[in-house]
Parts: C-alpha cells; sequence; structure tokens
C-alpha cells in the first residue's frame, strides 16, 4: 500500500467521530426536518400508541359496569353501552384521524373484549398499541407506530398565506442587515485594539475575551 493511501486512511479514521456528529446532528436533522414539512405531523401525537391504561378502568367509564358486576350481566347488556370508536378516542384518550376512527368502527372485535372483561382475561395495564393489535381484527397493525399523512407542499402553501410569516422573514431581513455588520465591525476593531500595544490593551482583552469565557 502506498504510503499516500496508508496516510488518507488514517485521515478517514481520525475524521471518522466528527463526520459521524455532523451527519447525525445535523444532516440527519435537516433531512428530517423537510420530510416532516411534507406532512401533518403533529409532536404531541407521535407517542400516542406507546402510553399505556388500565383497560378495567376505561371500561368501566365507558359502559358504567364496575369490574366485580361485568359477571352479572350477559353480553348484550355491556354491549349495548359499548361504542369502540368512543371508547378509544374518549377513554383510551387516543386522537383518532378520520381514516382510523373507519378501521375501528369496522374492524374492532367488540365482543372479543365484552366477554374478556367479563370473564377477569384483561391485564391491569397495557400498552395502546398491543391492546388494539389484539382487538382490532383488520389493519390492527396501523396503530402501532404514529405515521403522519403525506400533504405535499400543503404546508408551505398554508406558510405564504400566514401573515405572521411576513413579519417574521422582515425581522429576520432587518437583523442580517443591521446586528450582524455591526457586530463584525465591533469584533473587529476589538481584536485590533487588543493587539495593539497602546495604553489600556488589557481593557480591550477583557472586553473581547469576557464573552467567550462567561459563556462556558
Amino acid at each position: 500500500m502506498k504510503y499516500k493511501t496508508k496516510e488518507a486512511i488514517v485521515g478517514y479514521i481520525f475524521a471518522t467521530p466528527i463526520i459521524l456528529t455532523v451527519l447525525i446532528f445535523t444532516i440527519y436533522p435537516i433531512i428530517a426536518a423537510f420530510y416532516y414539512s411534507l406532512t401533518d405531523y403533529q409532536p404531541l401525537e407521535a407517542r400516542k400508541f406507546t402510553y399505556t391504561f388500565n383497560p378495567y378502568d376505561a371500561l368501566e367509564i365507558h359502559t358504567g359496569i364496575l369490574k366485580e358486576e361485568a359477571k352479572d350481566h350477559n353480553v348484550d347488556e355491556i354491549m349495548q353501552f359499548f361504542d369502540p370508536v368512543s371508547f378509544v378516542e374518549i377513554d383510551v384518550d387516543v386522537k383518532l384521524s378520520e381514516e382510523e376512527k373507519k378501521i375501528i368502527k369496522d374492524n374492532f372485535d367488540s365482543l372479543n373484549l365484552v366477554n374478556d372483561y367479563r370473564e377477569g382475561k384483561l391485564p391491569k395495564e397495557i400498552k395502546i398499541s398491543d391492546f388494539l393489535k389484539k382487538y382490532v381484527r383488520k389493519d390492527g397493525h396501523r396503530f402501532t407506530k404514529y405515521v403522519p399523512k403525506f400533504v405535499g407542499f400543503e404546508n408551505f402553501k398554508q406558510m405564504f398565506k400566514d401573515m405572521y410569516f411576513y413579519s417574521s422573514f422582515w425581522n429576520a431581513i432587518l437583523y442580517s442587515i443591521i446586528v450582524v455588520p455591526i457586530q463584525t465591525l465591533l469584533a473587529i476593531i476589538l481584536a485590533v485594539a487588543a493587539n495593539s500595544k497602546i495604553k489600556g490593551v488589557n481593557i480591550f482583552k477583557s472586553i473581547f475575551f469576557l464573552p467567550a469565557i462567561t459563556s462556558s
């Protein structure tokens, strides 16, 4: 192997940590941000299927029938109080899209859940994704992970219609035109003063280095 090749390999090895750092903390967030800008991503809903809940408590609130009294009621009596969409949205506390509501309405195994409730076969605590995967007969996998809906450039269209966008954009331009040049000019003046043989140079050095020292 040639010396230059070895030198290049060693250089890349030493550069690997910073390359990975830039990829993970700079490049990936930029790509992810652009992807999410093309969807209806809601940060507060991103973990909605990962929370746990007590199915007995939820069913008691929804049906008005206590767990201890469930055996005294037949399935039909409990079923008349049970609405799957309302149960998931209100009692399990999961915000559903219109498509998810339709899946729940058409495919939720209410009979199996009510039987498990009467017979005490439900766990005391279960993850929402596992619960829905068990009792939604078809397309239950849709509730295992939050997937934002792709909306294309709709968010950008809304952005240009927002009055606050233009005021924010104008403020950013003013900041760039006024603040950046002034900061740069002051930094150059202080740097020159700190390296000049003039009276009070230590004061200039203190002023110049104080922000860097105090920020750490």
